[in-house]
């Protein structure tokens, strides 16, 4: 039996709809399969890292449902940045990291 996890597809930038892009400070669309998580639990959500800089997480969100999240950029992050998505699935907090970096548009 296989563990469910939630997967990122692929990102877009809210302004421009471009894949693996984000203008700083504003939204980003995430889509994918399993990616709805509970917003008051800050072990869930989107997470963000630059380089080797601590995680942060998104601190405002629009969608929150099973196929599409949407996320604010945190206004201190800049450059190609790692994201991550966290959710509470069958007992326990599963991650997922995208594999590409997204850059600023």
């Amino acid at each position: 039996m296989s563990s469910i996890t939630p997967v990122i597809d692929n990102i877009l930038d809210f302004i421009t709809g471009q894949q693996d892009k984000y203008t700083p400070n504003n939204m980003i669309q995430l889509r994918g399969d399993d990616l709805r998580f509970k917003l008051s639990d800050t072990t869930q959500g989107v997470f963000f890292r630059s380089g080797s800089d601590p995680e942060v997480r998104a601190s405002m969100y629009g969608q929150n449902e099973p196929g599409v999240v949407t996320a604010a950029i945190p206004a201190a992050l800049s450059g190609p940045l790692q994201v991550r998505i966290a959710a509470y699935i069958n007992g326990s907090v599963r991650s997922y990291t995208y594999t590409h970096l997204i850059t600023a548009v």
